[in-house]
Formats: C-alpha cells, sequence, structure tokens
C-alpha cells in the first residue's frame, strides 16, 4: 500500500515487540488507513505515532507518523523527548555534577589534611638518643671500666 508516498507493507507486531517504554500500543489512523502502532504516553508528544511496517526491501522498519503535518519518515530510534522533560533532566544533571563536585572537594581537602597531619607527628617526634664512643684500652676492654674496676679491687 501506498501510505503517505511511500510504499510499505502492512504486517501484524509481534508480541514481543508490542511493548515499548512510556508508548502505547493502539490503533493509530492514518489517513484513511486504521494501522496497529504506539502512541506516547507524554502529552507534548500526543501528535506522534510510531508504526511498525514492512518496507519495498523486505526489511521490517519503524516509521514515525506526525499528525498535524501528516508526514512519515523512518525512526531513528533516538527517544523523543519534550522540552520540559528535558529540562528537568538537565536540572537533575546539574544538581547531581555539584553533589560530585563538593564531594571531589572534601575528599581533597581530607587529603590535604591527613598529610598535613602526618608531617606535624613525623617532625615533632621525640630525637633519638646517640651515644658517644669511648675509648678502648689496648687489651680491647674499656678504659673507664678498667678504672672502676681497680678501684674497687682496693
Amino acid at each position: 500500500m501506498a501510505l503517505l508516498g511511500n510504499n510499505v507493507f502492512i504486517v501484524d507486531v509481534p508480541k514481543e515487540l508490542q511493548t515499548r517504554e512510556d508508548m502505547t500500543f493502539t490503533t493509530v489512523k492514518i489517513d484513511k488507513y486504521e494501522l496497529n502502532g504506539w502512541k506516547f504516553n507524554d502529552a507534548a508528544l500526543e501528535n506522534y505515532a510510531l508504526l511498525y511496517v514492512m518496507d519495498e526491501k523486505g526489511n521490517m522498519v519503524y516509521y514515525q507518523y506526525e499528525a498535524t503535518e501528516k508526514t512519515l519518515q523512518i525512526y531513528s530510534g533516538a527517544a523523543a523527548i519534550s522540552q520540559t522533560a528535558y529540562d528537568q533532566y538537565r536540572k537533575d544533571v546539574d544538581a547531581s555534577l555539584k553533589k560530585h563536585k563538593m564531594v571531589i572537594y572534601g575528599l581533597g581537602g581530607g587529603c590535604v589534611l591527613l598529610a598535613g597531619l602526618s608531617a606535624f607527628l613525623f617532625f615533632r617526634r621525640k630525637k633519638t638518643v646517640k651515644y658517644q664512643k669511648r675509648p678502648v684500652s689496648s687489651s680491647g676492654r674499656d678504659a673507664e671500666a678498667d678504672t672502676l674496676r681497680n678501684i674497687s679491687d682496693d
């Protein structure tokens, strides 16, 4: 059949394809024909419908129909979204990015604080006791110990 200048063949939509997110499977009226298709649940897209047909080459394709201009074009698969929904989406994304930035700044500040605390504790620690060298007698014994021993022998 010729539908708005496109030669297509009407096919039954398989059960597994009848459910689409944010769309309702229903009958769509185009020119003098009533075809199975989908309508968008969003009120801002009430003039749009989606059809599942077979083209002249035998390929199963989706066509998007716009009722006010009565145009039919191959559906690109891009999700249709109203301006209000898009604005809300952008607002949500911006809020999420702001929250992520704050988390990153907080983690960075915490790392700087920990590095400063570690440096403070490292330089504040007690100095180690340094040992002095004592002269050793020729016999290999400690001279001071020999002196003390000699005193005690008396």
